[in-house]
């Protein structure tokens, strides 16, 4: 009994905190909503906001086409050096064994 209390750890003090999320686009939003009179479906299918959306698709779309674009040419680029160096390897082998 003695040893099993000697060695016995403390249980952490445990605390009941919970974090809290504040987005401030969500609640503005909300507000706006309010505002008009609308529900929210109604608020989501009207276009006022979705410019931003629509252009930042475009310029993602445009970055990821220049840079497969480029991607590409490093591509074979890279191919074009294996090709040369297997060549060089493998002719400088066929040198070695045919001497």
């Amino acid at each position: 009994m003695l040893f099993n209390r000697f060695f016995k750890q403390p249980k952490p003090n445990k605390f009941g905190y919970t974090p809290v999320y504040y987005d401030e686009r969500k609640i503005e939003r909300e507000r706006k909503i309010k505002e008009a009179g609308l529900t929210k479906d109604e608020y989501i299918r009207t276009d006022s906001f979705d410019f931003k959306s629509k252009y930042a698709k475009e310029v993602e779309l445009k970055r990821n086409q220049s840079l497969d674009k480029f991607r590409s040419q490093g591509n074979s680029k890279s191919n074009r050096m294996l090709l040369i160096i297997l060549i060089l390897i493998f002719g400088i082998i066929y040198v070695q064994f045919t001497l």
